[in-house]
């Protein structure tokens, strides 16, 4: 299984921002199949990115 990464800068990207209701950063928004899945909004721990991954990765 994959995973990618991507940082977006939303001063540069403001369409992206708006089409992800992205009003606050940091905001990790984690996608499936081209699918929001998952939003965590705020500085998170290690642990809690791994949950995020684990969770998105292994859904069906």
């Amino acid at each position: 299984k994959e995973v990618f990464l991507a940082k977006v800068e939303i001063d540069e990207n403001t369409d992206i921002a708006l089409d992800y209701e992205v009003s606050v950063v940091p905001v990790l928004i984690a996608f499936k199949n081209w699918k929001v899945q998952e939003r965590l909004v705020g500085l998170q721990g290690f642990d809690k990115l791994r949950k995020l991954v684990n969770k998105v990765v292994d859904e069906k």
